[in-house]
């Protein structure tokens, strides 16, 4: 009785594992037809059949509709599949008319093929654009925003010395050119005398070194969008003259951002005295009348230490990113020796310098030194390589990287 009765239960025990591995066996083969059905379209809601949760899906390698067991499918959150939902004819437009201004003659969607069923809201919202504005357009991305960030160019105190006025002013205050590196006119302004000491023009040789980097810049593909410039004669003389390289003097008008200036620090004595807006226009500057400054001259903190200054250039920075990172571009920023560090440091996730390392890098920045920042798709901001040669041979890149400090040894 005994042995009988185990024989059973062993008979059993077999035959209930055969039937296991007979349903492991399906489930298999059914997981397996389902990854040959490649990736299935899952709707919203699934649905019960046979008392089991289905999904109505549709296969993407044969097209055919199928309910798909919920213990068979497994939901994933993104799939590397691209499916073609529907295909247009690109062609030229056959009216400009509605074009913004340098899109004429870009591809267009054809208007009859984009969607048909008058119970579709997005055909209906395309009847309506079609109405307002023409035939639908295809959407492009806009263009990567960049910063162009440069000191400008040569200036006159520092070729002809701390008294300059003296040898370039006769006792009427008349400007006498000197030499031919010297401008050969200065804008008339108000107390002449005492305001081009703290506010200094560039040199014959400063406005060529900005043209020809306004040049090299065009040819190199960087076209400038908008310009914005210390309110320092020198820094709007310099974005003037880039400009004017680039064929883009009365295109583009300057843009003066009193948050450019340079570090307050070394002028104890407050900022200088700017020339004032009619006095820019009279002397043949483009200016753009209607800007209102981020940061006006009166807001500024008269003990502005390093770091307030980092943070004022890149609130500046910030505000001046924010206007223009719908539509992209090269936007020209032109300030002095630390501009091209303080408007991009935090933009590219480093804390601002230490005193030591500022000093550092600001004796290493030349004239017209260009650092161009670009911000990725995600938002990122990215250093990119000079598009253009430096202006000197010793004159080196800008790099906004830590300044490895040497190892001083132990005196024992």
């Amino acid at each position: 009785m005994t042995n009988r009765v185990a024989k059973e239960t062993d008979a059993s025990f077999g035959k209930e594992r055969t039937r296991e591995r007979g349903a492991e066996r399906r489930r298999e083969r059914g997981r397996k037809e389902t990854m040959a059905a490649a990736m299935m379209y899952e709707m919203p809601v699934p649905v019960r059949f046979d008392n089991w949760r289905h999904y109505r899906g549709i296969s993407l390698n044969t097209g055919q509709s199928a309910l798909v067991p919920s213990r068979m499918a497994e939901l994933r959150p993104e799939t590397d599949t691209w499916t073609l939902h529907r295909s247009f004819e690109l062609k030229q437009s056959p009216d400009d008319d509605y074009a913004p201004p340098g899109m004429q003659g870009m591809p267009v969607i054809p208007y009859p093929n984009m969607m048909r069923g008058s119970n579709n809201s997005l055909n209906h919202y395309a009847m309506r654009q079609r109405a307002n504005v023409g035939p639908p357009r295809v959407a492009f991305s806009p263009e990567p925003l960049r910063l162009l960030v440069a000191r400008h160019g040569e200036r006159l105190d520092f070729l002809m010395g701390a008294n300059w006025i003296e040898q370039c002013f006769d006792r009427k205050g008349n400007y006498v050119r000197k030499t031919l590196t010297m401008p050969k006119w200065l804008p008339q302004r108000k107390d002449p005398i005492h305001t081009y000491p703290m506010d200094t023009p560039l040199t014959e040789m400063g406005k060529f070194q900005a043209a020809l980097t306004g040049k090299e810049l065009l040819d190199a593909g960087y076209p400038i969008r908008y310009a914005y410039a210390s309110p320092a004669l020198r820094c709007i003389q310099t974005a003037s003259e880039i400009l004017r390289g680039m064929d883009l003097f009365h295109e583009v008008p300057i843009r003066i951002e009193s948050g450019l200036f340079e570090y307050l620090g070394w002028y104890p004595g407050g900022p200088p005295v700017f020339m004032r807006f009619d006095e820019l226009t009279n002397a043949g500057f483009n200016i753009e009348r209607s800007y209102r400054p981020v940061l006006h001259t009166s807001k500024f903190n008269p003990k502005e230490g390093i770091h307030d200054y980092y943070e004022r250039s890149h609130l500046v920075t910030s505000e001046i990113v924010k206007r223009h990172e719908r539509e992209g571009g090269n936007i020209l920023m032109i300030g002095h020796a630390a501009t091209p560090e303080t408007c991009t440091r935090q933009l590219l996730g480093y804390p601002p310098r230490s005193i030591p390392d500022f000093s550092s890098v600001i004796r290493q920045v030349n004239y017209l030194t260009l650092a161009v920042v670009e911000r990725s798709a995600w938002g990122k901001w990215d250093m990119r390589p000079n598009p253009i040669p430096p202006l000197l041979p010793a004159d080196k890149p800008f790099e906004p990287k830590p300044i490895p400090q040497p190892v001083v040894p132990l005196i024992q």
